[in-house]
C-alpha cells in the first residue's frame, strides 16, 4: 500500500466521525433544552398565580411540553427499544394530562 491508499482508507473509516459528534451534541442540547422549558413553564405559573393572581396560560404550556417530550421519548422506544424511554414517556403522559386536566378544572371555575 502506498501512502494515497493509507490516507484514503483512513478518511473513509473516520468519515462519520464528526457526524456522531454532531448527534451527541444534539441530544445534549435537547435534554439541556428540555429542562429549560420545564424551568420556564414553572416559573410562568408561579409568576402569573401571584404577579396576576391567575393561572393564564401556564398549565397549557406544560400541557404542550410534557406531549413534546413523551413523543420523543416514544419515538426512542420505538426505535431503540429501552425500557427507561417508555417508562419516561408513561410519566410525561400522566403530567400531560394532569396539565391539561387542570386547565379544564381552572376553566370551569372561572380562573383561566
Amino acid at each position: 500500500m502506498d501512502k494515497e491508499e493509507i490516507l484514503k482508507k483512513s478518511r473513509e473509516e473516520n468519515e462519520g466521525i464528526d457526524g456522531e459528534y454532531e448527534e451527541s451534541v444534539l441530544a445534549e442540547a435537547n435534554r439541556i433544552s428540555i429542562y429549560v422549558g420545564s424551568a420556564v413553564c414553572v416559573l410562568l405559573i408561579i409568576a402569573s398565580r401571584y404577579l396576576f393572581h391567575r393561572y393564564v396560560a401556564a398549565f397549557g404550556g406544560l400541557f404542550v411540553l410534557f406531549s413534546i417530550t413523551a413523543s420523543r421519548d416514544i419515538m426512542m422506544f420505538s426505535r431503540i427499544k429501552e425500557k427507561k424511554h417508555l417508562v419516561r414517556a408513561i410519566i410525561e403522559i400522566f403530567w400531560a394530562l394532569l396539565s391539561a386536566g387542570m386547565m379544564v378544572y381552572l376553566w370551569m371555575k372561572g380562573l383561566y
